[in-house]
């Protein structure tokens, strides 16, 4: 249940879920849930704090699914899956922890980043619906895709309506 007074956050970072074999990355996810023990620890005694670690697979039959009617706007190929979202859910009641909670939340999404691209496992996608609001989520999906989604923008929504009139932090433009 989100409270009245509580403060979400939801970063999230995107892994390719498979090493050599079919499996999934055992040493990603042990690296991730051992980042994340890591990474709470400053923040564990903020009041009113509940903290979660969500690991999400999409799997290549979902990306391929993505891509019927109309295309996959997001810039996923199946050949890319499985991917495994990292999710840090975080919320706290207090505008004074704000400063803490996120440089730590921030830090462990960066240490997971960090280690996938160093082992060749980062997958750039950001997953808008679980992402903060510093996180660049239309770029994460790519030129092409990005390109195709400003077509469709300036087609069916020429007067800016979704860019500029819906909240949300999350546009195809700077400034909405």
């Amino acid at each position: 249940m989100l409270l009245s007074h509580s403060r979400p956050l939801i970063p999230t970072a995107c892994v390719k879920a498979t090493g050599p074999s079919v499996k999934l990355d055992i040493e990603m996810i042990t690296f991730v849930t051992d980042s994340y023990m890591v990474g709470i620890d400053p923040i564990k005694n903020v009041a009113g704090i509940v903290l979660a670690l969500t690991l999400q697979v999409i799997s290549p039959g979902m990306i391929a699914k993505m891509g019927k009617n109309g295309g996959n706007a997001l810039g996923l190929k199946p050949s890319e899956g499985p991917l495994l979202l990292v999710l840090v859910n975080v919320m706290w009641a207090d505008r004074a922890d704000d400063e803490a909670v996120l440089k730590a939340v921030s830090d462990i999404i960066n240490a997971v980043k960090y280690e996938a691209e160093s082992s060749k496992k980062l997958n750039k996608f950001i997953y808008m619906n679980y992402a903060s609001q510093f996180q660049s989520v239309i770029e994460s999906y790519g030129s092409a895709s990005y390109e195709r989604l400003l077509q469709v923008a300036r087609r069916y929504d020429p007067s800016r309506v979704f860019q500029e009139l819906q909240p949300g932090y999350f546009k195809l433009t700077p400034g909405g």
